[in-house]
Protein backbone atom coordinates (compact mmCIF):
# COMPACT_ATOMS: atom_id res chain seq x y z
CA UNK A 1 0.00 0.00 0.00
CA UNK A 2 1.28 3.29 -0.97
CA UNK A 3 1.36 6.05 1.72
CA UNK A 4 -0.96 9.26 0.91
CA UNK A 5 0.71 11.52 -1.31
CA UNK A 6 1.81 14.84 0.61
CA UNK A 7 -0.12 17.89 0.11
CA UNK A 8 1.69 20.93 -0.62
CA UNK A 9 0.55 23.75 1.26
CA UNK A 10 1.46 27.15 0.69
CA UNK A 11 0.55 30.42 2.45
CA UNK A 12 1.59 33.75 3.30
CA UNK A 13 1.33 36.39 6.08
CA UNK A 14 1.24 40.41 6.12
CA UNK A 15 1.18 42.63 9.27
CA UNK A 16 0.19 46.01 9.78
CA UNK A 17 1.31 48.22 12.81
CA UNK A 18 -2.17 49.24 13.12
CA UNK A 19 -5.62 48.09 12.99
CA UNK A 20 -6.28 47.58 9.00
CA UNK A 21 -9.93 48.94 6.93
CA UNK A 22 -8.49 47.09 4.11
CA UNK A 23 -6.55 44.32 2.87
CA UNK A 24 -4.37 45.24 -0.37
CA UNK A 25 -1.27 43.31 -1.15
CA UNK A 26 0.56 42.95 -4.62
CA UNK A 27 -0.33 40.64 -7.26
CA UNK A 28 1.29 39.34 -10.68
CA UNK A 29 -1.06 38.14 -13.58
CA UNK A 30 -0.54 36.05 -16.67
CA UNK A 31 -2.70 35.29 -19.00
CA UNK A 32 -3.14 31.79 -20.32
CA UNK A 33 -0.58 29.23 -19.51
CA UNK A 34 1.51 30.42 -16.32
CA UNK A 35 3.96 27.97 -16.69
CA UNK A 36 5.07 29.68 -19.75
CA UNK A 37 7.32 32.64 -18.25
CA UNK A 38 7.78 35.04 -20.90
CA UNK A 39 3.55 35.30 -20.66
CA UNK A 40 3.52 37.08 -17.27
CA UNK A 41 2.74 40.19 -17.75
CA UNK A 42 5.79 41.79 -15.96
CA UNK A 43 3.76 44.55 -13.95
CA UNK A 44 3.17 44.39 -10.21
CA UNK A 45 -0.27 45.28 -9.54
CA UNK A 46 -1.97 46.45 -5.73
CA UNK A 47 -4.84 43.99 -5.15
CA UNK A 48 -8.13 44.43 -2.22
CA UNK A 49 -9.33 41.20 -1.23
CA UNK A 50 -12.81 41.80 -0.54
CA UNK A 51 -15.05 39.11 1.04
CA UNK A 52 -18.10 40.75 -0.16
CA UNK A 53 -17.21 40.35 -4.06
CA UNK A 54 -18.41 36.80 -5.53
CA UNK A 55 -15.69 37.03 -8.29
CA UNK A 56 -12.51 38.66 -9.01
CA UNK A 57 -12.25 42.02 -10.77
CA UNK A 58 -9.39 43.82 -13.24
CA UNK A 59 -9.17 46.89 -13.87
CA UNK A 60 -8.48 48.46 -17.78
CA UNK A 61 -4.93 49.06 -17.08
CA UNK A 62 -4.46 45.39 -16.35
CA UNK A 63 -5.96 44.50 -19.61
CA UNK A 64 -4.27 47.02 -21.79
CA UNK A 65 -0.74 46.09 -20.07
CA UNK A 66 -0.76 42.61 -20.02
CA UNK A 67 -2.43 42.53 -23.82
CA UNK A 68 -5.48 40.59 -22.36
CA UNK A 69 -8.40 39.01 -25.08
CA UNK A 70 -11.90 38.46 -24.10
CA UNK A 71 -13.08 35.33 -23.54
CA UNK A 72 -16.74 36.07 -23.64
CA UNK A 73 -19.17 38.61 -21.63
CA UNK A 74 -20.84 38.36 -18.47
CA UNK A 75 -24.00 40.28 -16.70
CA UNK A 76 -22.67 41.67 -13.76
CA UNK A 77 -24.98 42.87 -10.36
CA UNK A 78 -23.40 45.13 -8.65
CA UNK A 79 -24.38 48.04 -5.94
CA UNK A 80 -24.93 49.99 -8.57
CA UNK A 81 -27.31 47.65 -10.77
CA UNK A 82 -26.47 45.56 -13.54
CA UNK A 83 -24.11 45.65 -16.87
CA UNK A 84 -22.25 43.55 -19.21
CA UNK A 85 -18.52 42.98 -18.77
CA UNK A 86 -15.97 41.51 -20.45
CA UNK A 87 -14.48 38.34 -19.19
CA UNK A 88 -11.22 37.00 -19.25
CA UNK A 89 -9.34 34.18 -18.19
CA UNK A 90 -5.93 34.82 -15.51
CA UNK A 91 -3.74 33.27 -13.67
CA UNK A 92 -2.53 35.13 -10.07
CA UNK A 93 1.20 34.58 -8.21
CA UNK A 94 0.36 36.09 -5.17
CA UNK A 95 2.71 36.98 -2.44
CA UNK A 96 4.95 34.15 -1.92
CA UNK A 97 4.68 32.82 -5.09
CA UNK A 98 1.72 30.77 -4.53
CA UNK A 99 -0.01 30.23 -7.96
CA UNK A 100 -3.90 30.30 -8.89
CA UNK A 101 -4.23 29.05 -12.02
CA UNK A 102 -7.32 29.83 -14.77
CA UNK A 103 -9.49 32.59 -12.91
CA UNK A 104 -12.51 34.03 -14.98
CA UNK A 105 -12.29 37.55 -14.01
CA UNK A 106 -14.23 40.58 -15.38
CA UNK A 107 -12.99 44.02 -16.31
CA UNK A 108 -14.28 47.21 -14.12
CA UNK A 109 -12.93 50.23 -13.28
CA UNK A 110 -11.64 49.79 -9.68
CA UNK A 111 -10.01 53.06 -7.68
CA UNK A 112 -6.61 52.69 -5.90
CA UNK A 113 -6.25 49.02 -7.02
CA UNK A 114 -5.96 47.16 -10.02
CA UNK A 115 -7.50 43.74 -8.90
CA UNK A 116 -10.30 42.73 -6.57
CA UNK A 117 -9.66 39.35 -4.86
CA UNK A 118 -13.16 38.10 -4.62
CA UNK A 119 -14.73 34.98 -3.23
CA UNK A 120 -13.82 32.76 -6.09
CA UNK A 121 -10.26 33.03 -4.64
CA UNK A 122 -10.48 32.94 -1.33
CA UNK A 123 -12.50 29.55 -0.69
CA UNK A 124 -10.06 28.10 -2.30
CA UNK A 125 -8.29 28.08 0.90
CA UNK A 126 -8.13 29.51 4.27
CA UNK A 127 -8.38 32.97 5.08
CA UNK A 128 -7.66 34.91 8.35
CA UNK A 129 -7.57 38.42 9.86
CA UNK A 130 -6.50 38.88 13.83
CA UNK A 131 -6.64 42.35 15.23
CA UNK A 132 -4.91 41.51 17.82
CA UNK A 133 -3.72 44.78 20.35
CA UNK A 134 -4.74 46.70 17.63
CA UNK A 135 -2.51 45.42 14.44
CA UNK A 136 -4.15 43.43 12.47
CA UNK A 137 -2.63 40.19 10.66
CA UNK A 138 -3.63 38.59 7.94
CA UNK A 139 -2.88 34.79 6.83
CA UNK A 140 -4.10 33.23 3.27
CA UNK A 141 -2.94 29.33 2.82
CA UNK A 142 -4.10 27.12 -0.03
CA UNK A 143 -5.38 24.55 -0.47
CA UNK A 144 -7.53 25.07 2.57
CA UNK A 145 -6.46 22.01 5.26
CA UNK A 146 -8.79 22.94 8.30
CA UNK A 147 -11.37 24.45 9.91
CA UNK A 148 -10.50 27.44 11.75
CA UNK A 149 -13.76 28.04 14.32
CA UNK A 150 -13.27 30.46 16.98
CA UNK A 151 -16.03 29.15 18.32
CA UNK A 152 -16.55 25.50 17.99
CA UNK A 153 -19.35 25.15 21.10
CA UNK A 154 -21.27 28.14 20.37
CA UNK A 155 -24.17 27.42 17.88
CA UNK A 156 -25.70 24.04 17.04
CA UNK A 157 -24.20 23.25 13.12
CA UNK A 158 -27.20 23.91 11.37
CA UNK A 159 -27.37 27.74 12.61
CA UNK A 160 -23.78 28.73 11.89
CA UNK A 161 -24.05 29.78 8.31
CA UNK A 162 -26.76 31.42 6.62
CA UNK A 163 -28.04 29.55 3.50
CA UNK A 164 -26.52 30.88 -0.17
CA UNK A 165 -28.53 33.10 -2.20
CA UNK A 166 -27.42 31.90 -5.22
Amino acid sequence: MKPAPKIQVHAFTQKCDQRARTLINEVHIFRDNPSIIRDACRNTYRALWDTGATGTVISSKVVEQCDLLPIGVKTTHTANGQRLCNEYLISLILPNKILVPDIRVIDATLFGFDVLIGMDVITLGDFAITNFEGRSTFSFRIPSIECIDFAPNELPPEKRLLPDAT
